[in-house]
């Protein structure tokens, strides 16, 4: 460093290095990273392209499969969606969170994923280097269709956190009004920096940026040093954690530094706003329900969570979701939808508290008979349908199942899919039934009354 002695070197002086995935096999781990697909190389030299410093995970086009993020230093980002056979596709480039507004690669170091406004406004945000500002990929809506803009400026990110340097990142509700804030640690490299950049200290002060719930420049505003507490204290930080660690409901931080203790920052918000925490406990294998998303409605507003401690920058945060309620008094749905894709209604009494959600192991047993109880009440033939395809899945050659299945479709008025079905038992089954075939005559026959016979 001119006039400041040795420097670290720029990342552009060394080569990228591949991501690697390591498939769990009951114990053992398989790589599996090349045939998986999220190893990516420079088509012009073919050598490993990513620099990645920070990676957090979110179903960014809610087809139910966890997709990827990966921050990468001085190289595009990636955003690796999952195909849900076992197989990512690396698609950050068409999606719009490759690079910043300017078009810029950026230093990349932390992550994270949260829906900002309460609707299907997906955010991504990337704490950079110092000059760089951290990066804000919003999109409109999730699903399919998504299509993220780096909005930094735009949503009030932008400018304050220009001349710092970003490790830990973290959405989280601090205050509890229902709507995710933004908290960022911060430190520079260089002990000698200000040297050269006299706008630039070794130590800096974290960050808290208060969602506003409007649109606009005003989304985030950062709330003053004052208001802050021993968060604005400067600190060579770097990584950012968040945990309720006094139990009373609202979240606090932990922050680690260069050279010096981590600091435990218990939040003490006097805001009086309501909360629910929401523990989850699932099956063997994912005891906390890792990937799971929590959705949550009171007072006519829904939020969404997901299950995921790896974010931010070098840390974990807690495997438990919590949602801010602001002066909201009662829930009035909870939902869990877990990463095998059923889903969960939980009854909540009250608020101010913790609740523990364990998955219902449903056998195959007990989807056949649920099933069939719904097939039987008569009251929607399409719930029926859906728990009677989840058994089959368990199960997938059970006779019995299968036929009250057709009825089902037959009874909710899905007659070529009624008929799907009753092929797939005439082609499995050794001796035709006779119930087969008076149901399969019924089909064809309203079939042949709208003329959709195949």
């Amino acid at each position: 460093m001119p006039g400041a002695g040795l420097s670290y070197a720029h990342p552009e002086s060394f080569d990228g290095t591949q991501n690697y995935l390591f498939r769990n096999d009951g114990g053992r781990f398989s790589d599996v990273s090349a045939e998986a697909g999220i190893q990516v190389s420079d088509l012009a030299t073919g050598k490993p392209l990513g620099k990645a410093l920070a990676v957090t995970f979110v179903d960014f086009d809610r087809d139910g499969w966890l997709d990827v993020f990966v921050a990468n230093d001085t190289v595009p980002h990636f955003l690796f969606r999952n195909r849900g056979n076992g197989t990512f596709e690396e698609v950050a480039k068409e999606r719009g969170c490759a690079v910043n507004a300017e078009g810029v690669t950026t230093s990349g170091m932390s992550a994270d994923a949260a829906w900002i406004r309460n609707d299907d406004a997906l955010a991504i945000a990337v704490g950079n280097f110092a000059e760089e500002r951290t990066s804000f990929f919003l999109s409109a809506n999730d699903g399919e269709q998504v299509f993220f803009t780096d909005q930094s400026i735009s949503v009030g990110i932008g400018g304050p956190t220009r001349d710092m340097l970003t490790w830990g990142l973290l959405f989280d509700d601090f205050d509890l009004d229902g709507r995710v804030d933004v908290a960022q640690a911060n430190g520079h490299l260089e002990e000698t920096i200000h040297l050269v950049q006299p706008n630039q200290t070794y130590a800096q002060r974290g960050q808290l940026f208060w969602n506003t719930g409007l649109e606009g420049p005003q989304t985030f505003v950062q709330l003053p040093a004052a208001d802050t507490g021993d968060l604005a204290k400067p600190i060579v930080g770097r990584a950012l954690a968040s945990a309720d660690i006094d139990g009373d409901g609202d979240l606090d931080l932990a922050v680690s530094g260069v050279g010096g203790s981590p600091m435990l920052l218990r939040n003490d918000q006097e805001s009086r706003h309501h909360w629910l925490r929401v523990r989850l406990i699932g099956p063997a294998g994912n005891p906390h329900g890792v990937g799971a998303t929590v959705e949550l409605r009171a007072g006519g507003v829904t939020q969404r969570r997901t299950v995921m401690p790896t974010r931010s920058y070098l840390a974990q945060t807690e495997p438990i979701v919590t949602f801010g309620l602001g002066s909201a008094l009662q829930i009035e749905d909870l939902t869990v939808i877990w990463p095998d894709g059923s889903q969960q209604t939980v009854t909540v009494e009250g608020v101010d508290r913790v609740v523990t959600v364990r998955k219902d192991i449903q056998t195959f047993a007990v989807l056949a008979n649920i099933g069939k109880a719904q097939l039987e009440n008569g009251d929607d033939y399409q719930k029926a349908a859906n728990t009677l395809e989840r058994a089959l899945e368990l199960k997938p050659d059970s006779i019995a199942t299968r036929r009250n299945l057709a009825r089902a479709r037959f009874l909710g008025n899905q007659y070529p899919q009624a008929l799907d079905e009753l092929r797939r038992l005439e082609a499995d089954s050794r001796t035709p039934s006779a119930a087969n075939a008076y149901l399969m005559g019924l089909v064809a026959g309203r079939l042949a009354d709208k003329q959709e016979l195949p």
